[in-house]
C-alpha cells in the first residue's frame, strides 16, 4: 500500500513527481494478440466466409458477428477471413486479432489494442485515451477481430463511453466478432441484415471432415456422425480416436457414455468424454490433471514452464505430449493452449486438485513479486504483461472458490502495482470480486476491504484516471477500518481535490483524520503534512506552509527518507521565495541539483533548475536566466514535457519585462498561456494572465492589462485562491487610480490589503499600505500619511530596510505638502541613514538617495532665504 500510495501521489503532485515517465513499447507477439494460421482444413462453411469477406471488404466500416455453441467453427471462420484476399489487400497490415478469453472486462481491450496497433504507452496519461486518440487519427481502414467474445456486462457494453462503444464509433474501424451463443453484443450498430448463427453441419460434410482428419470408414459411420450432431470440433477430436477405432465401436462407446449419464449429450461433450477414457490417458493418468490445470490458463503456456508451473505432477511433459495426439492442446509458437471450447467444458466437468492449483497459481503469480518503487525494466514487466490473463483466471478462480487468503490479497495488490507501472491489464473486475468475497465472511474484514479498494484507486490515479479513482476512494468506510488506512484514504482524497485545484477542500480531509486520529509520526502523517504545506502554500499561507514543512521533514530525517527531505527542501525554497529571501532559496535550491542528478531524478532536477533560473531573474541575473531558460526549453521539448516548456516560456516573459522589453515579455507570456490552456492548467493560465496583464498595463495597455487581470481573479476566486486574488486586486487597483479612478483602485487596494492581514502576509500588507500611500498623495495627505507609516512599520517588521528607506519619500512628500519642514527633514535623514546602513550597498537605489537629498536641500534653500 506505501508504494502504491506513493506512486498516486507522483502522479497527482507536482512536486511529488522525481522522474520522466518512460514510454514502454508493449510486445508485439502477445499471447491473447496473434494472428491466427489459415485453416488446413475447412468444410462446410464458404459461405458464410464469402459473405463476411465481402461485407469487410467494401468501402464502409462494418460490424460483424459470428454467433454459434462452443465448437461450432465461429474461429476457423474468422481465420479464413482474416487470410481472405480481399480482407488481406483492403486492410494489409492494419489488423488486430485479439483473444478475448482472459479478459476480465472490455477495458482490457486496451493493452491488446495498443500492442496490435504499435501505440507506445507514453505514460503521461490514460492508455486508453492515446489507443482511442490514435486509432481516430487514422485515416485508413482497419479491422479488429475479437475471437471468443463474451458481454462481460450489459453496461460493460451498452455504455457510450466503454471501449468497445468509442472504438465501434470509429468511422475507419470494423470489427468482427466471434460470439459463443445466439446473442450479438447490445450497444453495436450491426450490418443489415445480420450473419446468421452457425448451426451444425449436414452429415455429407460431417462424413468429410472426420475422414480428412484421419477417422477410418465403416459400419455406423453415419450413426457416428448424428451422434456427433454435426460438431466440427467433436468431428476433429473423435476423428483422433478413429484412428484405430472403427466407427461401430465408437459409437457404441458414445451409446454407453449416454445411458451411463442418463441423458443424451452434445457432441463436443462425448468426444471429450471418449477421449479422457481412452487408452492413451489410462496409460498416462496424469494427462487428465494436466488438462484441467492448463484449461485454466486462457493465454496458454511457454512450453519450456510447464514442468515449472505444474511441479507436482510427474512426467506433465509427457502428459502433454498426449494431450496434443488427442486434439486437446494446440502450440501456436512457444506456447501450448487448450482451445476454447475443449477449455469451457473440461472447467466445468470437476474442480483440480486444489494441490495442483495452488502450486500453478504461485508459480504464475510470483511474477509480481519483484514490483516495488521504482520502475520495474522490461525484463520484469513483460513476463508478467504475457501472463496476464493468466494470473487474472488463477486469482478470480480462486477468489470464486472462496480461497481470500493472504497470498491472494497480495497478489491482487501486487497486480495493481503492475498496472501502476505497466498501465496494462483490468484490475478491477479482481478487486471487485475480492471485496465481494470479504464483505461475504461471517465477520467481514473492513481492513482487506479498504486496502484493496484504495490500491485500486491509487492504480487509477497513476493512470491519471481521476473520475475512475473517486468512487472506489468514497466508498471506503472510514469508521471501522485502522487509523492508517484512515489517513491513506484521506490523503487519496486530499490529491484528488488537488488535481482539481480544490484546495480547501483538500485541507479539510487532511486536517480533519489528523485531529481525528491522534496516530503518533509514522510515513502517513508526514504525507499529510507535506500535503498541507503545499496547500498552505497555494493559499499563501507562509507560515502555515513553514511549520508543516517542518514537521514532515522532521518524520523524513528520523526515518531516513532521503527524496521526503528533498521535497521539503524544495517547499523551504517555495517559502523563501515568497518572503523574497532569495539568496536563502538560491543556496537550497542549488544544493538539490546534485543528488537528484546522482539519483536520476530528472523530473525533480528539471523542476529546480527551472526554480533557479527563476532566482536569476529576480535577483537581476537576467542573461543567466534566458540562457538556463533556453536550455530548460529544449530539454523540456526533448521530453516533450508542455508544461515545463509554458513553465520557461513565462519565465523568459518575466525576464525579458524587468528588462523592459516589453514586445518580448507580452509575445511570450500569450506563448505560455496557450500552452497551459491546451493542457487544462487553469490555475497557471490565471497566473500567467495576472503577469501578463501587469505587462499590459506597464506597457501602455491598460484596458488590455485590467481584462487579463480580471480574467485572472476569476478563476482564482472560483478555486478559493484568495491570496492570489487579491493580487489581482491589489495589481488592478493600482491601474484604475493611475486612470484617475481613484475611488474603485483604493477599493480594490484595501481590499487587497485586509486579505493580505488575514493571511499574515505583512510584506504584501506594507505593499498596499505604501501603494495607498502613492494613490492618496497629493490630494488627500493624511490618508496618505498615515498609510505611509504603516508600511515602513510593517517593512520594519519583516526585516526590509531598502522599502522602508522607500516609503520616507513619499512621508516626506507628505510633510513638504504641510509645510511641516522639521518633519520633513526628520524623515528625508531618516531615508539616509537606512540607505547608507545597508551591508548591501548594491540595494542602495541612487535614484532615492538623490531625491532624499533633495528634500534636504530644499531646506538648506529656505534657510538661504
Amino acid at each position: 500500500m506505501d508504494v502504491l500510495l506513493e506512486l498516486a501521489l507522483r502522479s497527482s503532485i507536482s512536486s511529488f513527481r522525481m522522474t520522466y515517465p518512460t514510454t514502454i513499447q508493449l510486445p508485439a507477439i502477445l499471447p491473447m494478440v496473434r494472428a491466427p494460421r489459415k485453416p488446413e482444413l475447412f468444410y462446410g462453411r464458404d459461405e458464410v466466409v464469402e459473405e463476411v469477406a465481402a461485407s469487410l471488404g467494401g468501402e464502409q466500416a462494418v460490424h460483424l458477428a459470428i454467433l454459434g455453441a462452443d465448437g461450432m467453427g465461429k474461429t476457423s471462420v474468422a481465420a479464413a477471413v482474416w487470410h481472405d484476399k480481399r480482407v488481406e489487400a483492403r486492410f494489409g497490415t492494419r489488423r488486430a486479432w485479439i483473444c478475448c478469453e482472459g479478459l476480465m472486462s472490455t477495458e482490457g481491450l486496451v493493452p491488446a489494442l495498443a500492442a496490435a496497433f504499435n501505440v507506445p504507452d507514453k505514460q503521461d496519461g490514460p492508455l486508453r485515451d492515446h489507443v482511442l486518440q490514435s486509432l481516430r487519427s487514422r485515416n485508413h481502414p482497419a479491422l479488429v477481430v475479437l475471437d471468443g467474445f463474451r458481454p462481460h456486462s450489459n453496461t460493460d457494453v451498452q455504455s457510450s463511453s466503454s471501449v468497445l462503444a468509442e472504438l465501434a464509433d470509429n468511422p475507419n474501424i470494423s470489427i468482427l466478432f466471434a460470439v459463443t451463443g445466439n446473442e450479438r453484443p447490445t450497444g453495436i450498430t450491426w450490418l443489415d441484415p445480420p450473419l446468421a448463427p452457425l448451426t451444425a453441419l449436414d452429415i455429407p460434410t460431417s462424413r468429410a471432415i472426420y475422414l480428412a482428419h484421419g477417422g477410418q470408414d465403416g459400419d455406423r459411420l453415419n450413426d457416428l456422425l448424428v451422434l456427433l450432431g454435426g460438431h466440427p470440433l467433436a468431428l476433429s477430436l473423435m476423428a483422433v480416436l478413429g484412428k484405430s477405432c472403427s466407427p461401430s465401436d465408437l459409437a457404441i462407446a458414445c451409446e454407453e457414455v449416454n445411458i451411463t449419464c442418463g441423458q443424451n449429450l452434445t457432441g463436443l461433450e462425448l468426444a471429450v468424454n471418449l477421449s479422457l477414457t481412452s487408452q492413451a490417458v489410462r496409460d498416462h493418468p496424469e494427462a487428465a490433471a494436466v488438462l484441467d490445470l492448463l484449461s485454466l490458463l486462457p493465454d496458454g503456456i511457454e512450453l519450456e514452464e510447464v514442468s515449472k508451473a505444474l511441479p507436482n505432477i510427474p512426467d506433465c511433459v509427457a502428459a502433454l505430449h498426449v494431450l496434443e495426439q488427442l486434439g486437446f492442446v494446440t502450440q501456436h509458437g512457444d506456447r501450448v493452449r487448450v482451445p476454447s471450447s475443449i477449455r469451457s467444458y473440461v472447467r466445468f466437468r470437476q474442480p483440480s486438485d486444489s494441490h495442483y492449483l495452488t502450486a500453478l497459481r504461485k508459480y504464475v503469480c510470483s511474477l509480481l513479486n519483484p514490483l516495488q518503487l521504482s520502475t520495474p525494466d522490461a525484463s520484469v514487466l513483460q513476463p508478467i504483461i504475457k501472463e496476464s490473463g493468466n494470473i487474472n483466471s488463477l486469482l478470480a478462480i480462486a477468489l470464486r472458490n472462496d480461497k481470500l487468503d493472504a497470498d491472494v490479497i497480495h497478489a491482487i495488490h501486487q497486480l495493481c502495482l503492475f498496472s501502476a507501472h505497466a498501465h496494462y491489464g483490468d484490475f478491477k473486475p479482481l478487486v471487485n470480486l475480492a471485496v465481494q468475497q470479504a464483505k461475504r465472511r461471517s465477520t467481514p474484514d473492513y481492513a482487506v476491504i479498504a486496502a484493496l479498494k484504495l490500491s485500486c484507486a491509487c492504480a487509477l490515479m497513476v493512470e491519471r484516471q481521476w473520475n475512475e479513482a473517486a468512487p472506489w476512494i468514497e466508498d471506503v468506510e472510514a469508521l471501522d477500518i485502522p487509523a492508517p488506512l484512515r489517513i491513506a484514504r484521506a490523503i487519496l482524497y486530499a490529491a484528488l481535490h488537488m488535481t482539481q485545484h480544490r484546495f480547501n477542500e483538500a485541507s479539510k480531509h487532511l486536517t480533519q483524520v489528523l485531529s481525528e486520529d491522534a496516530e503518533p509520526a509514522s510515513l502517513y502523517t508526514a504525507l499529510c503534512a507535506e500535503l498541507l504545506a503545499i496547500v498552505a502554500l497555494k493559499e499563501g499561507k507562509l507560515e502555515l506552509a513553514q511549520s508543516h514543512c517542518n514537521e514532515a521533514e522532521s518524520y523524513y530525517i528520523a526515518t531516513s527518507n532521503t527524496i521526503g527531505c528533498y521535497r521539503c527542501q524544495e517547499l523551504i525554497a517555495t517559502v523563501f521565495v515568497a518572503h523574497r529571501q532569495y539568496a536563502d532559496a538560491f543556496r537550497i535550491l542549488y544544493e538539490l541539483v546534485h543528488p537528484y542528478t546522482t539519483a536520476g531524478f530528472n523530473f525533480a532536477r528539471a523542476r529546480v533548475q527551472r526554480a533557479l533560473y527563476q532566482m536569476h531573474c529576480l535577483e537581476g541575473r537576467y542573461e543567466a536566466a534566458l540562457t538556463g531558460y533556453a536550455e530548460a526549453k529544449r530539454n523540456a521539448e526533448k521530453m516533450h514535457d508542455k508544461f515545463a516548456i509554458a513553465d520557461c516560456e513565462r519565465g523568459s516573459a518575466k525576464t525579458y519585462e524587468l528588462m523592459q522589453q516589453p514586445a518580448a515579455a507580452l509575445a511570450l507570456y500569450k506563448v505560455a498561456i496557450a500552452l497551459f490552456q491546451s493542457l487544462n492548467e487553469i490555475v497557471e493560465c490565471a497566473y500567467t494572465r495576472l503577469a501578463l496583464g501587469h505587462c499590459m498595463c506597464d506597457s501602455g495597455l491598460p484596458a488590455d492589462g485590467l481584462s487579463q487581470m480580471a480574467a485572472a481573479m476569476a478563476a482564482f476566486d472560483y478555486f478559493g485562491l484568495t491570496y492570489s486574488s487579491a493580487k489581482c486586486k491589489q495589481y488592478s487597483g493600482k491601474v484604475l487610480a493611475s486612470l484617475k479612478a481613484i475611488n474603485e483602485g483604493l477599493s480594490r487596494v484595501r481590499a487587497a490589503l485586509q486579505t493580505f492581514a488575514d493571511l499574515g502576509r505583512l510584506e504584501d500588507a506594507a505593499d498596499c499600505y505604501i501603494l495607498i500611500g502613492g494613490i492618496c498623495f497629493p490630494d488627500r495627505l493624511d490618508e496618505a500619511e498615515e498609510a505611509t507609516k504603516a508600511a515602513m512599520e510593517l517593512y520594519d517588521t519583516v526585516g526590509r530596510p531598502e522599502s522602508k528607506a522607500n516609503c520616507t519619500i513619499i512621508l516626506a512628500s507628505c510633510y513638504k505638502r504641510k509645510g511641516m519642514t522639521e518633519e520633513m527633514t526628520r524623515v528625508a535623514h531618516e531615508g539616509l541613514d537606512i540607505l547608507a546602513g545597508l551591508d548591501d550597498q548594491s540595494q542602495a537605489d541612487q535614484g532615492i538617495v538623490r531625491m532624499l537629498k533633495g528634500f534636504l536641500g530644499h531646506v538648506e534653500d529656505s534657510d538661504d532665504d
